[in-house]
């Protein structure tokens, strides 16, 4: 294909989607010099040097990015009409991201050399075998006919009735919808927003959708109706906005500036805060509006929800954006403690582009970003749930559970099985993203595993769990340079992460001698959780990997009580606790282990009582704000201590404080070594109150701040109860 004849072809391309009101793409596959070489001669090339209108992604030395590459989601929210993505990587969650930027009539070039391994690169043949089925999307290859279809150009469509969203008189069923409202989801996803003002407080709204949804111009529309009828007697209006990043506001903003040019002459005002600031200071708000929430860190999400009563928070949903499924996964659960009486509205027609659109479609299907959690047949299921409650609960029967590692080139093959996989996956781990299916598919150490439920011939998928082989220094797979270069801090290594971590954070010289199996994700269907699977699941694990001649089997999480007790119960043990919070949950990310040869079992006792005297001298510094009832369970699985035994001295301090006889003051250390050592001696069953005397005499926290914290009435009500929990398990 000469020049030219792409030039022509690509303007009927472009004509064509414009018509239709889709977005799409075009693989280039070949130079990179070629393939600039033939954009910059088409009818398009105007595009190539607008950086308000063409995006370029990549690491690329012929086509200059301008998004940065680790960045990509800070142009969430803005719009483009041309999409150059050239990656050595191929970055599917910056692809599918920012995919969501293109706009009807948009085309999306993806730049591919011709020399790529797709034996190796599985996930890219699985993108290339997506493209190929579709016959909305095309491959150029360098050197080689294409045979492009001749694409007749058709006169281009008045802009009034091709531009839905801007489209001022949209008139639907009879009604015409309220300042250009493209549809009667977007006016009630309008009324809506409304109404979390006019309403009753705290009764926060949920608006989610699929990216070019019309989410952010109902926004803007819903505070330009509020402006216009906000009457002049009234208290001046003031609503906040805000987003992970200004420039993911720009539609918004956009479309607030075309319905009200002037809103000087207004009883109120819209005002951009950043996340940080409405945390961090005080604001008197009317309204606050959390757009592109998906990308703000849940914790922070969290503080916004109990700092302000009137809040819409919204956002896409799918596993790209920003924290993953964090939004839609764990906010929630905040949502119905704090807020129980909250509202959701789900927008699912498209606006920025017709429905069936060839990209989005793609994206989809690629990324798995529709895949629905398999169903479950009551009949498999109702026997293995009765043999796994009450007394049998935690001794499931093996009978009609099948435990099996799945082979990843079978997988490839099996679209069913992998959708249903990455579905149950994604219902159970909030980070769970894209990308994750690409490292499944590619990376030579991931080993797979399911666990299903088989009953007369028929199989139910209840279990995933997808780990990592790690360390192996001593097999070759590791070299001492690459050892030497992570001790010095000069070097990261790929999926090393917990030989990296021992050998940086605690210590540990020979990290890499050891096996290493890190679980980085298990997951149980929904609707069989804690019915006994996922210990089972973990059993079966276990076996797989003393088979196996592992040293460790570990994970890594963010630690929050209820997922710590569980991989307690299942036989592992802390090493260590990350100082910073993580971005995404707001929770301390733990590392746990559980040694399964004798030279493992003798270093884990080592980092154990490390760690163990690390943790408590460090309550009182970088983890004092840790959630007390978690640092009660953590306390209880130190066995090891270089602390001091009771003397007979403490333990006549603590009979007399029990009894009344000494202030709390007097004998406040000897009560700080009685508990330690009672925590020592508990299993997972922590008592109650635990938390509070966990708060008070290991954290150091002050009266006011205990009493607050666990809704105590003074400083009497506190000593009553410590020296009620005190008599009820101290022994003289």
């Amino acid at each position: 294909m000469n020049k030219q004849q792409f030039s022509t072809w690509i303007a009927g391309l472009v004509n064509q989607a414009w018509v239709r009101q889709h977005r799409r793409l075009v693989l280039m596959k070949g130079d990179e010099q070629w393939a600039s070489s033939l954009l910059a001669s088409s009818s398009i090339s105007h595009l190539l040097v607008d950086n308000e209108n063409c995006f370029v992604y990549g690491d690329s030395a012929t086509f200059n990015a301008n998004i940065p590459y680790k960045r990509f989601r800070d142009f969430l929210g803005r719009e483009c009409q041309c999409l150059i993505f050239s990656d050595s990587q191929f970055n599917f969650d910056a692809f599918a991201a920012l995919s969501g930027t293109l706009k009807a009539g948009g085309l999306c070039f993806v730049l591919l050399p011709c020399d790529i391994n797709l034996k190796v690169q599985r996930f890219m043949q699985r993108f290339l075998t997506h493209i190929i089925n579709n016959e909305h999307h095309i491959i150029i290859e360098q050197g080689v006919d294409s045979n492009l279809v001749d694409i007749k150009v058709q006169q281009a469509p008045n802009a009034e009735k091709a531009c839905h969203y801007l489209n001022e008189n949209r008139v639907i069923k009879g009604e015409t919808l309220l300042l250009g409202c493209a549809n009667e989801a977007q006016l009630d996803a309008v009324n809506a927003v409304g109404k979390v003002l006019t309403g009753h407080r705290k009764r926060p709204l949920v608006l989610t959708a699929d990216r070019g949804r019309g989410k952010s111009t109902a926004l803007a529309i819903a505070c330009a109706q509020l402006l216009n009828n906000h009457k002049a007697e009234r208290e001046k209006l003031h609503i906040g906005v805000t987003a992970p990043d200004k420039q993911a506001l720009s539609v918004f903003f956009q479309q607030l500036a075309a319905r009200l040019p002037d809103m000087s002459t207004l009883n109120g005002e819209v005002t951009f805060i950043a996340i940080d600031d409405l945390v961090q200071n005080h604001h008197t708000l009317s309204l606050l509006l959390v757009d592109e929430a998906a990308g703000v860190p849940v914790y922070l999400l969290h503080s916004l929800l109990k700092k302000y009563h009137r809040t819409v928070f919204a956002s896409t949903v799918h596993g790209y954006e920003g924290a993953g499924r964090g939004f839609t996964v764990k906010f929630t659960q905040i949502l119905a403690q704090l807020t129980p009486k909250w509202h959701a509205l789900h927008l699912a027609k498209p606006i920025r582009w017709a429905e069936n659109d060839p990209l989005e479609q793609l994206v989809f299907d690629v990324g798995l970003l529709n895949a629905n959690l398999p169903d479950l047949n009551k009949k498999v299921i109702q026997p293995l749930q009765s043999k796994a409650t009450g007394l049998n609960k935690r001794a499931l029967l093996n009978e009609g559970l099948l435990f099996e590692q799945i082979n990843i080139e079978h997988l490839l093959k099996n679209e069913v099985l992998l959708s249903q996989i990455f579905a149950i996956l994604i219902s159970a781990h909030y980070q769970t993203k894209p990308s994750d299916l690409k490292m499944m598919l590619e990376n030579p150490k991931v080993r797979l595993f399911t666990l299903s439920a088989v009953h007369d011939e028929e199989t139910n998928l209840v279990g995933v769990a997808l780990l990592l082989i790690e360390g192996g220094l001593l097999e070759g797979q590791v070299s001492t340079e690459d050892v030497s270069a992570v001790q010095q801090s000069k070097r990261r290594l790929k999926s090393q992460f917990i030989p990296q971590s021992l050998l940086t954070h605690c210590a540990m010289e020979n990290a890499f001698d050891y096996r290493y199996l890190r679980v980085m994700r298990i997951a149980i269907h929904p609707e069989v959780q804690h019915a006994g699977f996922g210990s089972y699941f973990m059993k079966q694990l276990l076996n797989y990997a003393q088979d196996n001649q592992v040293d460790y089997i570990g994970a890594s999480f963010g630690a929050n009580y209820g997922l710590f007790s569980y991989w307690i119960k299942q036989g592992f043990s802390a090493i260590r606790l990350g100082f910073n919070k993580d971005k995404s949950s707001g929770e301390h990310s733990v590392l746990v282990l559980q040694p399964l040869t004798c030279m493992a079992k003798s270093a884990q006792q080592s980092l154990a009582a490390e760690f163990s005297n690390s943790f408590r001298h460090l309550l009182l510094d970088e983890f004092k704000g840790l959630p007390s009832e978690l640092s009660a369970l953590i306390l209880s699985q130190c066995k090891e201590t270089d602390m001091p035994l009771l003397t007979q001295s403490d333990q006549r301090k603590i009979a007399a404080f029990v009894n009344g006889e000494m202030l709390y003051s007097h004998c406040a250390y000897s009560l700080y070594l009685w508990f330690v050592h009672f925590l020592l001696q508990l299993n997972s069953d922590v008592p109650e109150h635990t938390s509070i005397l966990v708060s008070r005499l290991l954290q150091k926290n002050t009266v006011a701040h205990v009493c607050e914290q666990y809704g105590l009435s003074g400083k009497k009500t506190l000593n009553q109860l410590i020296i009620q929990y005190v008599s009820n398990h101290f022994k003289s």
